[in-house]
């Protein structure tokens, strides 16, 4: 399973990651700064099977991503 995590402080990914790991076998997870960037992960084929997205996220927030 791909997740994808869209957050922009290491800390709080960190520990959805450590979560997600506890709770879930065989998955691979990514992290995303920014919406931007998670756009641009999923734009070079990136398919994620789920997204957490921080709606308060810089650059480009989770409502408009």
């Amino acid at each position: 399973m791909n997740i994808v995590i869209a957050v922009d402080d290491k800390e709080d990914f960190l520990l959805l990651e450590e979560a997600l790991e506890h709770i879930l076998s065989d998955i691979h997870v990514t992290h995303s700064r920014n919406g931007k960037e998670l756009l641009q992960q999923v734009g070079d084929s990136l398919v994620p099977d789920l997204i957490f997205l921080d709606l308060n996220i810089q650059k480009m927030n989770g409502l408009d991503c």
